[in-house]
């Protein structure tokens, strides 16, 4: 039985929607969430769980002081032509009072300081780290019987087909054979995942995206926000030229709930809408889909139909990332998006059919695929001898001691007894190839990258391995066998979206607000335009316009 009138109404249970209502509730409100899904926790729950917050009030215990000044100045220099003075500022300051509303009135929405830089560091106002926030690992004991309903991590990002580990405990997996602590430290974690399947059906040791998602959702349910999952709403209800209202379909036919205040739309954007990525999405032939399903673009369909518009003037319509995938058994595509595990690593080489690198291996994902799409690019090849596929993964086959073999048997991965022969497989140039192999074997020697300077920046650096020298982002390929990996166009998330004001309200072609209807997440047009100026620039716009909706709401 769903309520006739409460004051809000959120379509979408991601970041963007979760914070508009846990804000919106906080301040008195009555909201409702209705998910399309029977899942909650939307694209941030597959996410890297990384918030770009800059001002972030974090940073000045990480050595890293900021002011609005200074990231204003980076934003600009990222952005150039595309930037919106306006929508840029509004973006500061809602982020950053975002996060530090999240963690003082809620139970449990924490953050840490990342130490990674942002993605371009030379430039001016750029930050050495602690920009980007993560959120501290949370127990999903916690929520109760509500755990069922949390979205479970996307399952090439785990291991053991569900359960999640940190970044700094795949050295303790490699280890695991040679290191009486690190098998220790690895069997703890894996009996306590064993007891939780068992027990609850999942791993409840939660981290990164899956970490925010469920967090966000205790906090939601701590303020007694209404949460319903596998709705099927239908579009928007106005009174005169107000948004006030949902229809929704349910077994007994259409129904209508009121909404006081106003409607929220963080629907996920327009990332799984054949009929919209067809036309809006550059290489879309070639194009991966990562995100979850329900991403078709409902909330633009709907905020359309009541003469809201979508944006314009952006530097790109999604934020992308290259990725590999697999035909499994069940006849579904397994998709692995590279964000950095391996092809930031030294040994790692990129290149194109004419066997040459076009690119820095250790780039920031969308500007990876950005170089891609410039230089007509699909697929890309990520080449790596043996010691570097057993030391770092390639995709979804992963480091040692995991077995690989039966990746190359299904033909995931290429694999020849020279680069002669793989360039004949996987058909790019051979003389190429050897040439790219042999620069790059020179430049691990000397520590430096002479074509693209990659282990140049602090941010290739941080990414590589501090173990290995001169240079942690450059290793040499060398050693029989060696594999190719092909790597297509996926995107993150959406940037073209519903045209909102610095409150996170829908606008009109002229720029006039429409009365009760705002939007979050994906759903909302970026204010930094389809830039990536820091790892979780999408979730950190999705918390401050999620945030700035929910006061606004409660302002009405």
């Amino acid at each position: 039985m769903f309520p006739n009138t409460v004051d809000v109404i959120i379509v979408g249970s991601g970041a963007g929607g979760l914070t508009a209502g846990v804000t919106a509730a906080h301040h008195g409100l009555s909201v409702l969430v209705l998910e399309k899904a029977d899942a909650i926790g939307g694209t941030t729950a597959w996410s890297g769980g990384g918030v770009w917050i800059p001002t972030n009030h974090l940073m000045e215990a990480a050595g890293e002081p900021d002011s609005p000044e200074k990231a204003q100045t980076y934003i600009q220099a990222v952005l150039g032509n595309h930037y919106d003075s306006g929508m840029a500022r509004a973006f500061v300051r809602h982020a950053a009072d975002a996060v530090r509303f999240l963690e003082t009135e809620t139970p449990s929405v924490r953050f840490v300081s990342y130490a990674g830089s942002d993605y371009h560091p030379d430039l001016p106002g750029a930050a050495h780290k602690a920009r980007t926030l993560l959120p501290k690992p949370f127990d999903g004991r916690r929520l109760g019987p509500w755990l069922k309903r949390l979205r479970r991590p996307k399952p090439e990002m785990t291991v053991f087909n569900g359960m999640q580990i940190e970044t700094a405990e795949i050295r303790d997996f490699q280890n695991i054979l040679r290191s009486p602590s690190a098998f220790l430290r690895c069997f703890g974690l894996m009996a306590r995942y064993g007891k939780d399947v068992v027990v609850h059906g999942r791993g409840t040791r939660m981290i990164r995206g899956t970490a925010l998602a469920a967090a966000m959702l205790e906090a939601a349910l701590d303020k007694g926000v209404d949460i319903r999952t596998g709705v099927t709403v239908r579009g928007l209800v106005r009174q005169g030229k107000r948004v006030a209202g949902v229809e929704v379909e349910t077994v007994s036919g259409r129904i209508t709930i009121n909404a006081r205040r106003g409607v929220v739309l963080a629907t996920g954007g327009l990332s799984a809408s054949p009929e919209l990525r067809s036309t809006l999405i550059p290489d879309a032939a070639h194009h991966q889909q990562v995100l979850p399903r329900e991403n078709t673009g409902d909330g633009a369909v709907y905020a359309r139909d009541v003469g809201a518009v979508l944006g314009g003037d952006v530097g790109s319509n999604a934020i992308f990332a290259p990725a590999s995938s697999r035909r499994l058994k069940s006849g579904e595509t397994s998709v692995y998006p590279h964000f950095g595990f391996d092809r930031c690593k030294p040994g790692a080489l990129i290149v194109g059919a004419d066997g040459r690198r076009f690119v820095n291996e250790g780039e920031s994902y969308h500007t990876l695929v950005k170089r891609m799409h410039e230089r007509g690019v699909s697929p890309a090849w990520l080449i790596g001898d043996h010691p570097f596929l057993r030391a770092y993964g390639m995709g979804m086959a992963r480091a040692a001691p995991y077995p690989y073999k039966s990746f190359v048997r299904e033909g995931y991965l290429i694999q020849a007894d020279t680069l002669e022969a793989l360039a004949a497989k996987i058909g790019v140039n051979p003389k190429g190839l050897l040439e790219s192999a042999a620069n790059m074997n020179r430049y691990a020697a000397s520590g430096i990258d002479e074509e693209f300077g990659k282990g140049s920046d602090i941010y290739t650096r941080v990414l590589g391995d501090a173990e290995h020298g001169p240079n942690p982002s450059l290793g040499q390929i060398r050693t029989a066998p060696f594999y190719a990996l092909a790597l297509r166009p996926t995107d993150v998330g959406a940037s073209l979206g519903i045209a909102i004001n610095a409150d996170g309200q829908a606008v009109d072609a002229n720029g006039a607000p429409i009365a009760g209807l705002y939007a979050a997440g994906l759903d909302a047009h970026a204010a930094l335009r389809g830039y990536y100026p820091g790892a979780g620039t999408q979730i950190g716009q999705a918390i401050a316009f999620g945030y700035a909706a929910g006061r606004a709401l409660s302002r009405t």
